[in-house]
């Protein structure tokens, strides 16, 4: 019976991973409403038996099913998992070419805090700035391809509250 329950699980665990590239270890442990340990243990048996990678990126083990995402889609997903970061992606989809007050009008962080974010996505290239009138203004810079992964993914039902900014997002005129 137990070797039937350890097939269950493992199962459940590569099939949340398959439909959420890019969860990290303690959030398919919430999902599954199970101990981070037995979700530790099942994805070693999946690891090793190269049903699911594991990459360590921004402090966090993040799971993969094998071959079925790109390394640029894992890349961005990592920060899509994210709060702020997604927020921050978000609200510039929204409204891009916003200044850094703007921003930090609309989420709720303290201005170092933004900055750091701020600075993380500019660094990985999701983000941009353009320099109009003395005026640093950021915007997304591969709008099309980040709506895609926001669309087939869904990262913001994995995160609290933000179910709201998705539905005001998609009523938002002219993202393409």
């Amino acid at each position: 019976m137990k070797d039937r329950s350890d097939l269950e699980i493992k199962r459940k665990i590569y099939n949340l991973i398959l439909k959420n590239p890019g969860l990290h270890e303690s959030k398919i442990a919430e999902m599954l409403k199970v101990s981070w340990e037995l979700v530790f243990y099942h994805l070693s048996y999946l690891q090793k038996n190269d049903l699911v990678v594991i990459e360590k990126k921004d402090g966090y083990n993040r799971c993969f099913a094998k071959g079925k995402i790109g390394e640029k889609d894992k890349k961005l997903l990592s920060i899509l998992r994210q709060k702020y970061p997604l927020a921050i992606i978000m609200f510039l989809l929204t409204n891009p070419f916003s200044r850094f007050k703007e921003i930090t009008g609309d989420i709720d962080l303290s201005p170092s805090t933004l900055s750091y974010h701020l600075q993380k996505l500019v660094d990985k290239g999701i983000v941009e700035f353009e320099i109009i009138k003395n005026v640093k203004r950021y915007l997304v810079k591969d709008k099309k391809y980040i709506i895609q992964l926001l669309v087939r993914y869904k990262p913001h039902k994995l995160i609290d509250d933000y179910e709201d900014m998705w539905k005001d997002f998609l009523w938002t005129k002219d993202l393409f």
